[in-house]
């Protein structure tokens, strides 16, 4: 065969192409009215930037789906995490992933595609001459040459001078590799590239299913298709370039390694085309409904286009969030794992299917999607390794020092619960997940290139240089809505955001361009709501600057200004005896040698409850924490009230309908929830508080809730509080004997500053007013801590006990 080079360049900067609409031709002495001239002074505004909404929220249903939450942590010397709804980056400039642009070489004896072709890779020791044959992971053409073996002679297999140096697959031809032998994967390796433009796919014809493939190379790239439902594929090269489709989804049959999937590994990987290893439910038990494992790890990755590892109805597995590569082949995961660099900006699609009647009922569960990068110093690479070859080490020399590893995402990540058929269930949510750090525990052996082991005791390895971490884009893990005729609603779903960092950083872990995240709970037609949302914001210091004695250790800022909905779901109940409401929603926001900074409207509550029951456990009651070594600043609005109980006692066996029984209702627990608990705790810095909130107990039937129990202390600072609060107890139906209106809140400051500073700022507006029943509570007030008298003393209201106060 003669040697063949190919005038095609593979480059990632080829993902970016802009198509211009050009005008078309006409005559400019039309009868339309004609644009005036510009005037040279006025600038067009620039576009508005794309914003988004972050959603977790629990499906409606029987009984409504739990919310689900969001984490974020980072640790450092400097930077923050800063959720914003402003949005900063246009998707349009957002940096991308650079590889030189390479040649493609098929080398001198390549083997090209132009109509169907098999090729038998059954095991042989007899190829006829010309024909095709595997051996020890190569493709070689059998010449026909013998070599003598004892007394008789054999073919000469595995010549250097026949192997197949390259393969490219035309438009339009189909290339299939064949084998009977049931076992391990088949690998097809080549010294130079795959060029595939066709379609490649694999079959064994004892059992008419397709078998494990590996591609080995140094550049894979195409337009064309890779049909491996049924199976995996592995292709492991120096660069791959993807822009055609790529499917390996189950097919409800088992495969030989157990599970499906497609594993692309290079120093550089793109994909822009379609990666899909999606669950096809086969039948009314959900068989092979779940989707299979996607993962793509190099020194530089990125997706502009689709992967989808979606999960099909009847699906129900929750995935391990620490360990789940462990879970491979039981739930649809994406995992891109980076060195330098990683980028998002097409669809990730991990959810689960709607359930129906030809499969399941149910609605499918989400999988796992996952964003990662291990930053690596370039200097401790050791990038002269003969072992790397010229596009490895092309890519790795496009960056230095002096360009800061990445993690962006401006795509859209979709982990959503299926919905339910008839009387099926809504599928839970899956996970989202962003980190920057150390993955070698979670991965093993992940990374591309190893770094160069100290030769002395006393050298380090370099640090990597400080991180870009951005994400902005849609992400949504609402649980699935349950069936009509009685379906649960599913759980809402997780979404984690980490950053470990190995030196001081003055760059933010970024979320911009979020509205506002929504994790509500469903809403129930016959049972609980579903409890809202959770979310743990923490910062926390270098490792090495913790144990330091002389100093406070320096930690990340929290810098937080998007709007926060965690409503729990609305519950309705027809006569039950009495109900345990899930839960209440919780917000922590913890800075570890920081200060945190919350301008935001943030409605949270335990939802309301209707209809007739006997008994209310409310559980608990919403959760503000906000802790800090540095300032504390909280503007904006909050609303975090204790739910609203509007049912009404059921009748006892014994009652009949329409006989009003006082004594009845008065031996049932219908109390209105208790307002949010609200804690601000500074080590060093002031705690100033702008924000209204509405910390109030809720409404109940026989028992008001009570208002906000709130406490804010700065050790080494003051406290203003300049915002409208209103913490006041719940009404009771007064109608209803014995019941008790709920206790104005308790709002307790504390300072060990002396008198001669102004310790302490209130409001003349504060409502700590108490709830109204047949009974009225008792008001609320504000006690602050005097250091010199080592006592409390009254700042507002009535202050009935200092020391102790009533509850």
């Amino acid at each position: 065969m003669n040697y063949q080079k190919l005038p095609f360049t593979a480059s990632l900067l080829a993902a970016a192409i802009t198509m211009t609409a050009c005008s078309g031709g006409g005559n400019s002495s039309n009868s339309e009215p004609q644009d005036l001239p510009k005037d040279p002074g006025v600038t067009d505004p620039a576009p508005a930037l794309p914003t988004y909404t972050m959603n977790m929220n629990g499906g409606d249903g029987v009984e409504g789906g739990d919310a689900g939450g969001i984490g974020i942590f980072k640790m450092g010397a400097a930077g923050a995490i800063r959720v914003s709804a402003e949005a900063t980056i246009d998707p349009s400039q957002a940096p991308v992933v650079t590889v030189p642009e390479v040649p493609s070489d098929l080398g001198s004896n390549p083997l090209v595609i132009s109509s169907d072709t098999t090729i038998d890779l059954s095991e042989t020791t007899e190829p006829d001459k010309g024909a095709i044959y595997l051996y020890e992971s190569g493709l070689y053409i059998f010449d026909g040459s013998v070599v003598t073996e004892g007394e008789s002679t054999v073919p000469d297999l595995g010549k250097d001078s026949t192997r197949i140096t390259g393969i490219q697959v035309n438009e339009g031809a189909t290339l299939t590799f064949s084998t009977d032998t049931e076992g391990a994967p088949k690998t097809i390796e080549v010294e130079q590239d795959f060029i595939n433009n066709g379609t490649i796919t694999t079959t064994n014809p004892s059992t008419s299913r397709t078998f494990p493939l590996q591609l080995a190379a140094r550049i894979y790239q195409g337009t064309g298709d890779i049909d491996q439902r049924g199976t995996a594929i592995s292709i492991i090269a120096s660069l791959v370039v993807n822009a055609g489709t790529i499917d390996a989804s189950p097919t409800g049959l088992e495969s030989f390694n157990g599970y499906n999937g497609i594993n692309l590994v290079a120093a550089g990987v793109v994909n822009n085309g379609i990666l899909r290893s999606e669950g096809i439910a086969t039948n009314i038990n959900g068989d092979g409904a779940e989707g299979g494992a996607i993962m793509i790890s190099g020194f530089a990755v990125a997706n502009n286009g689709t992967i989808d590892a979606s999960n099909a109805a009847g699906s129900a597995f929750k995935v391990n969030t620490n360990l789940f590569l462990d879970d491979i082949g039981r739930t649809g995961t994406v995992a891109l794992i980076a060195q330098y660099a990683v980028m998002n900006s097409g669809t990730i699609d991990v959810s689960g299917d709607n359930g129906s009647e030809q499969s399941s009922i149910n609605g499918g569960w989400g999988g796992y999607a996952g964003i990662f990068l291990n930053p690596t110093n370039i200097d401790s690479i050791d990038i002269e390794d003969e072992e790397l070859d010229s596009i490895a080490q092309a890519i790795v020399d496009q960056y230095s020092d002096s360009v800061s590893p990445i993690l962006i995402n401006t795509g859209s990540i979709v982990a959503d619960g299926g919905d339910g058929a008839e009387d099926g269930n809504g599928g839970s949510a899956g996970y989202a997940g962003f980190l920057s750090g150390p993955i070698e525990d979670l991965f093993g052996d992940s990374v591309i290139f190893e770094a160069e082991e100290a030769e002395t005791v006393s050298e380090e390895e370099l640090p990597a240089p400080p991180v870009v971490f951005e994400v902005t884009g849609n992400l949504s893990l609402n649980g699935g809505l349950g069936g009509a005729a009685g379906g649960f609603g599913g759980n809402g779903g997780l979404v984690g955001f980490a950053q470990l960092a190995a030196e001081a950083s003055t760059n933010d872990l970024h979320i911009s361009g979020i509205t506002a995240i929504n994790a509500e709970g469903g809403d129930a037609a016959s049972g609980i709501g579903g409890k809202g949302g959770n979310s743990y914001l923490t910062t926390g210091p270098l490792e090495q600057n913790e144990e330091s004695e002389e100093t406070s250790p320096v930690g990340p800022d929290i810098i937080f200004s998007t709007d926060i909905n965690f409503n729990g779901g609305s519950s309705q109940f027809n006569g039950a005896s009495s109900a345990e409401l899930k839960g209440a929603p919780t917000m922590l926001f913890g800075a570890q040698g920081g200060s945190v900074d919350i301008n935001s409207n943030i409605a949270m509550n335990q939802g309301t409850v209707a209809g007739t029951v006997n008994n209310i456990d409310h559980d608990s009651a919403p959760a503000l924490r906000v802790y800090a070594s540095g300032d504390i600043l909280v503007s904006g609005s909050i609303s975090a009230t204790g739910a609203e109980v509007t049912a009404s006692a059921a009748l006892s066996e014994e009652e009949e309908p329409g006989v009003v029984l006082a004594a009845a209702t008065s031996s049932s627990d219908l109390a209105g929830g208790n307002g949010a608990a609200f804690v601000a705790e500074s080590e060093s810095g002031n705690i100033n508080l702008t924000a209204d909130m509405d910390l109030s107990g809720g409404n109940g039937s026989n028992q008001g809730g009570d208002g906000s129990i709130f406490q804010a202390t700065a050790t080494e600072g003051t406290i203003n509080i300049s915002g409208n609060i209103i913490a006041s107890g719940g009404n009771a139906d007064p109608t209803i004997e014995s019941s008790v209106g709920g206790d104005g809140g308790i709002l307790t400051l504390n300072s060990d500053l002396g008198s001669d500073v102004s310790r302490y700022t209130v409001p003349t507006s504060l409502d700590l007013t108490a709830g109204t029943g047949e009974t009225a509570g008792f008001d609320g007030y504000v006690r602050g801590y005097n250091i010199d008298l080592v006592e409390y003393e009254c700042l507002f209201g009535n202050c009935l006990s200092l020391v102790a106060p009533r509850r």
